[in-house]
């Protein structure tokens, strides 16, 4: 009778986790590399836990990706920015995902961070800051534009921090909807460092 009520217990935590966590393709995925597709796949729930997204559902769609915090002054300072780029560029068919990796910002908190600042994308919680890590992404915010055949094309800022305000994300964005080469596909990400949970190597 134990041993049946271990293998059940067994078997809820391990549905629990397939539905919390995010699902790799692959154990070991090939590093991201500019310029190449994206070599993994993920699929996050939203903080709220009401929706699912995966990477591949994007496909055929340039697809925008925020690493964003709820208690980082930069990350928010950039939530009203992301939020006006969202709405100027979802009209052209560009997709915005927020993804938030920081251990010490509960689902709760992030859910409502993403309603009250009302953002107009989904935001994803990352357990365990598995797909910040395959993204090697670093601060809050730092943003990844992945094009329509699913293959990175610019990571960094969304704007600098100082100095003129080069629209980095737009310019980005308005190259890739003309057809053309992105003409700065990597810039220098600024922000809070992500918080992220300590892993045995």
């Amino acid at each position: 009778m134990k041993a049946a009520r271990l293998l059940l217990s067994s078997a809820l935590l391990l549905s629990f986790l397939s539905s919390a966590y995010c699902i790799i393709a692959e154990e070991k995925p090939k590093p991201i590399e500019m310029d190449k597709l994206v070599p993994f796949d993920f699929k996050l729930k939203t903080a709220d836990g009401k929706a699912e997204y995966t990477l591949s559902q994007f496909k055929g769609k340039i697809l925008v990706i925020e690493f964003l915090a709820t208690r980082c002054p930069y990350s928010l300072a950039q939530d009203k920015v992301i939020r006006q780029i969202c709405a100027d560029y979802s009209k052209k068919g560009v997709a915005f995902l927020g993804i938030n990796s920081n251990k010490q910002e509960p689902a709760e908190e992030v859910a409502k961070h993403q309603k009250e600042k009302k953002l107009g994308f989904p935001v994803l919680k990352d357990w365990n800051n598995v797909v910040a890590d395959l993204f090697k992404a670093i601060t809050t915010p730092h943003v990844f534009v992945i094009d329509a055949k699913g293959v990175l094309r610019y990571k960094g800022a969304i704007e600098p921090q100082r100095g003129t305000k080069t629209p980095h994300l737009r310019n980005a964005l308005d190259d890739l909807l003309a057809g053309k080469e992105v003409r700065l596909k990597e810039t220098r990400q600024w922000g809070c460092t992500i918080k992220r949970v300590s892993k045995a190597k």
